[in-house]
């Protein structure tokens, strides 16, 4: 009898125990109770990331990932230099969101920038060059009617310091909008377009963050444990690098 209540007791917490388990799995799955838990100051991830982009990019807070600043100490010298005035403060100062590109091109041209006007490219990394249509389709040719055009604005002074116009958006991508990106380039010598010449984006409100959603750019291990939140906390980020104009303007027409 003994042996049988023993065994009928253990029995009960192993249940118990078991049931813990199950029940621990599918709050980390399948709640934010795991993400509330030991990440109490989140509210959402476009809460937090308002709040990462209050501190300095070299701080653990920040949407960076510091090992990668540590190894490429270009980059994060670049960064140190944006973030005290002394790298396209410019760049720094203009505050991009809620602009229009008319004003946004009176912005620049006060600050003594030129711009230049060039087809957008589909794939940068193509070795035949094809271009980007405003209908969703992609040509060979860079002169065809109803080609995509982007802006790309820099100073003679400052050549590493860009800001592109995609006034027609980015056909075939998530961003047909409307937008432009703020950049430090690597090499002022190199052209503006090249997506391997580019250290960092610059948000509306002066804020450097990787140029690419992905870590290899930069961007540090998402500090979510739910798929969607994750996705929602990097697209959070890559929209603050690439504010929508305001207002739609007249498609670009080659002369």
């Amino acid at each position: 009898m003994r042996y049988f209540n023993k065994f009928k007791f253990s029995r009960v917490y192993y249940l118990i125990f078991l049931f813990g388990g199950v029940l621990s799995i599918v709050l980390f799955y399948h709640t934010s109770f795991v993400s509330h838990l030991f990440f109490p100051i989140y509210s959402s991830p476009q809460e937090y990331v308002k709040k990462q982009l209050l501190v300095s990019a070299v701080f653990a807070q920040s949407v960076w990932d510091q090992n990668f600043l540590n190894q490429h100490p270009i980059i994060k010298e670049r960064i140190l230099s944006f973030e005290k005035g002394d790298l396209c403060k410019d760049l720094k100062d203009l505050d991009t969101e809620n602009l229009s590109h008319i004003d946004l091109q009176a912005q620049l041209k006060k600050r003594g920038f030129s711009c230049v006007l060039r087809p957008l490219v589909a794939n940068p990394f193509d070795a035949q060059p094809s271009y980007l249509k405003i209908d969703q389709t992609i040509t060979f040719n860079p002169n065809e009617e109803g080609i995509a055009y982007q802006e790309i604005c820099n100073k003679l002074q400052e050549p590493i310091c860009v800001i592109r116009f995609k006034r027609d958006g980015f056909p075939l991508h998530r961003r047909l909008q409307p937008h432009s990106t703020k950049a430090v380039l690597l090499d002022g010598t190199k052209d503006g377009v090249i997506y391997a010449n580019e250290a960092f984006k610059i948000t509306a409100h002066g804020r450097a963050v990787p140029k690419g959603p992905h870590r290899k750019h930069g961007l540090k291990k998402c500090p979510y444990y739910q798929r969607i939140h994750c996705h929602q906390w990097v697209d959070e980020v890559m929209t603050h690098a690439h504010p929508t104009l305001k207002d739609p303007v007249p498609t670009v027409s080659k002369q």
